[in-house]
C-alpha cells in the first residue's frame, strides 16, 4: 500500500529565513510548509506583497503550503475587545490561505479556563457563530488544533466540541504531542486519534512525553512517548490523504512555556533548524518503510 498523505514542516520550526526553511524542505525531500512566523511576524501581519513574495519563491522550488497556522482564538473567551481583533486575524489568514491556494486557516479554542463541561461547550460554540459565518461568506475552513492550553485539548475534546457545532467548515487538526497531558482522557493513540477521526482534515506530529511532574515536555521524533511511528502507520492503513505536518517544538535548550504556547519569531526559531534537520532524519528513515 502507497502512502496517500504528504509531510510537511513548520516554517518557524526551521527559521525566519525563507531560503533556510527551501533548503532544508529540498534536502529532505519535504513537498509543503505550514506557513506560521516567517521574518519575524506572524502569519496575520504579512501584508499581501509578502505573501505574493513567498509564494512566488516556494512555487518556484516546487513547494506548496498546506495551511496557514494562524493563532486565531488564543486569546481569553471574556474578552470582546480581543475577540473582535482576533475575527480580524481570521479574515486576514483567510485571504492568505486563498492567495497561497492553502486549504486550511488553524485555529484554537481559547485559553483554557477548566474543564470542558456542559456550559463551557455551549460558550464556545456561541463564541463560533461569528467565525463560522466568516468562513462561509470567504469561502473557507478552519482546522482546530486540539492543545493543552485550550479548552480543546485532546481527541475526545476535539470531537465533543465539533460534534456540538456540526458544521462542515469547522473540522479537526489532530496533534497527538499535545493530547499527552490529559491522561484521564486515555492515549493519545489511538483512542484520543480515533474519537477525534470522523473530523480530522489536517494531522501535526510532535513528539512528547510526560513527566512524573505531570509536566510535558518535547523530544526529538522517537524518543518521547507519543507513539508517532504507529501513528503514521495507522494514517496509512485509514487511507488518509491530506498533510502530516511536523511541528518540531523540541530544542537542545528547552523552550519557555510563553514560546510553546505562542510560538513566533526569531526567539523560537534559534536552534530550529538543528533539531528540524534531526526529527527528519528519523521520519526519513522510518518513511522508507511505510
Amino acid at each position: 500500500m502507497s502512502l496517500k498523505y504528504r509531510l510537511a514542516v513548520f516554517s518557524d520550526e526551521i527559521s525566519q529565513d525563507l531560503e533556510k526553511i527551501i533548503e532544508v524542505c529540498k534536502n529532505y525531500s519535504v513537498p509543503g510548509i505550514e506557513l506560521r512566523s516567517l521574518w519575524n511576524k506572524g502569519p496575520e501581519s504579512l501584508c499581501p506583497a509578502e505573501v505574493k513574495q513567498y509564494r512566488s519563491r516556494v512555487e518556484s522550488e516546487g513547494l506548496a503550503t498546506c495551511c496557514v497556522a494562524a493563532p486565531f482564538y488564543k486569546c481569553d473567551m471574556a474578552d470582546s475587545a480581543a475577540i473582535e481583533k482576533h475575527l480580524d486575524i481570521l479574515r486576514r489568514c483567510v485571504d492568505h490561505a486563498h492567495a497561497l491556494d492553502a486549504p486550511f486557516v488553524r485555529g484554537f479554542t481559547f485559553w483554557r479556563t477548566g474543564a470542558l463541561d456542559g456550559e463551557r461547550l455551549r460558550r464556545l460554540a456561541d463564541l463560533f457563530e461569528k467565525p463560522i459565518a466568516i468562513l462561509e461568506g470567504m469561502d473557507a475552513t478552519l482546522a482546530i488544533e486540539n492543545e493543552g492550553s485550550t479548552h480543546v485539548g485532546t481527541g475526545k475534546e476535539c470531537r465533543r466540541f465539533l460534534d456540538c457545532l456540526n458544521h462542515p467548515r469547522v473540522r479537526s487538526l489532530w496533534d497527538m504531542g499535545n493530547s499527552m497531558s490529559f491522561t484521564e482522557q486515555g492515549t493519545p493513540f489511538p483512542e484520543n486519534y480515533e474519537a477525534q477521526k470522523p473530523w480530522m482534515a489536517h494531522v501535526h506530529i510532535k513528539e512528547s512525553s510526560l513527566g512524573e511532574d505531570g509536566k510535558v515536555r518535547f523530544h526529538r521524533v522517537g524518543d518521547g512517548q507519543a507513539r508517532i511511528l504507529d501513528q503514521l502507520w495507522a494514517l496509512r492503513d485509514d487511507g488518509y490523504s491530506g498533510w502530516v505536518s511536523l511541528e518540531t517544538h523540541w530544542r537542545p535548550v528547552e523552550l519557555s512555556e510563553r514560546e510553546v504556547n505562542l510560538p513566533g519569531g526569531a526567539s523560537y526559531s534559534k536552534d530550529g533548524e538543528f533539531a528540524t534537520r534531526a526529527c527528519l532524519e528519523v521520519l526519513r528513515r522510518w518513511m522508507k518503510d511505510l
